[in-house]
């Protein structure tokens, strides 16, 4: 049912997940190295402010049951261990690792943010959570996983894509969907509405964040050019 919500706009979860330009040149074999390098340093900077959203997240779990409590807490686990992964990568790509967060991901922090402190405050916190996180972690799942099998995507993009298109992290995102199967059950009419809502706004800001590594990297070709 979650996922239902999540997909409720067609258009906007294909875009987020396969049809976006930048998945497309992945897919294709044409993404450009800036490009990539540009969308795996945000990532990065988006990852860092993912995690202290995980964390209260997590700490919701725990007051939940044992499960949902040892869920999250692996996911925790698996974040940090994404942030030293991604700072090596970003090493040996020689990208510029001390590059300032951009508009479009700032604004999906500030997204994060907003729905921490909503998630902390009132009643109904926890299905807005899990919500939201079950949300964000599918779009990335499945938007990699489309691209590890794609037939004509770059050998050197195959290992990003097997790390985040991976059956381990399917696993882990169906844990999380029955999660949030499970706590919208007892979500008031308004509260559901409330998180439909949210996970459309996820939605726009994934699209955005493709866009921005996109965009940005073909402005930055067209200033060489001149």
């Amino acid at each position: 049912e979650i996922s239902e919500m999540l997909m409720y706009e067609d258009i906007k979860w294909l875009e987020s997940t396969e049809s976006h330009a930048f998945l497309s040149s992945c897919c294709q074999g044409t993404i450009d190295d800036g490009a990539f390098n540009q969308w795996l340093v945000q990532d990065r900077l988006f990852v860092e402010e993912f995690q202290k959203f995980a964390s209260h997240v997590s700490g919701l779990a725990a007051a939940q049951d044992s499960e949902a409590g040892a869920i999250l807490k692996g996911g925790e686990a698996a974040i940090d261990d994404e942030l030293i992964w991604f700072s090596d990568k970003i090493a040996e790509r020689n990208a510029d690792g001390n590059a300032p967060m951009l508009s479009a991901n700032e604004e999906y922090t500030v997204f994060l943010k907003d729905v921490t402190e909503q998630m902390l405050s009132g009643s109904g916190n926890w299905p807005l959570a899990i919500s939201v996180f079950f949300g964000i972690e599918k779009v990335y799942q499945r938007a990699w996983r489309n691209v590890r099998f794609c037939k004509d995507s770059p050998a050197w993009l195959k290992e990003y894509a097997a790390r985040w298109g991976s059956d381990s992290f399917e696993v882990y995102v169906n844990q999380l969907e029955k999660l949030a199967d499970k706590a919208i059950e007892s979500a008031s009419p308004a509260e559901r509405d409330h998180i439909s809502t949210a996970l459309q706004t996820m939605l726009t800001h994934e699209v955005e964040f493709w866009s921005m590594a996109y965009e940005a990297s073909k402005a930055e070709a067209m200033k060489t050019e001149l």
